[in-house]
């Protein structure tokens, strides 16, 4: 249990307005207090005030892991709680695509076009240099 995040999760949750209390509580939102920089850390991070359903206690906490498995962390019972941006998911479908594509893009070679290369005198290596546009008769 991290105390002092307990304690700095209490005092923010009685400057909250209601409003703010409600999304928390029922909605499940969690709410951005501001950016901190602690002893040890090389730069500012968000941190966030937020609901624990198991522990029934407000917990503050940074968002730990990579963007695409983001979560917080209870201080009071250390519970995992997804914070996953929207938008992560479809940008992820995104690269997909865009990989996908270029991949059919560079298996389908077009017409007209051939691959040399070029052999070295010394050695038998070959190596592929470009494609260039041929003429058939």
């Amino acid at each position: 249990m991290n105390l002092a995040y307990a304690v700095e999760a209490q005092q923010a949750f009685k400057k909250m307005s209601k409003l703010a209390r409600f999304r928390m509580r029922v909605l499940g939102t969690k709410i951005r207090l501001g950016y901190e920089k602690r002893d040890g850390w090389s730069g500012f991070l968000p941190f966030y005030l937020f609901w624990c359903k198991s522990c029934k206690h407000y917990a503050k906490d940074y968002p730990h892991g990579f963007i695409e498995r983001r979560y917080l962390l209870c201080s009071s019972c250390n519970q995992h709680y997804s914070f996953i941006p929207w938008w992560v998911p479809l940008a992820v479908l995104w690269n997909y695509l865009k990989f996908i594509l270029v991949f059919c893009r560079l298996s389908v070679v077009p017409r007209g076009l051939e691959r040399i290369s070029v052999e070295f005198p010394d050695s038998s290596i070959s190596v592929p240099r470009a494609y260039r546009v041929t003429k058939k008769d």
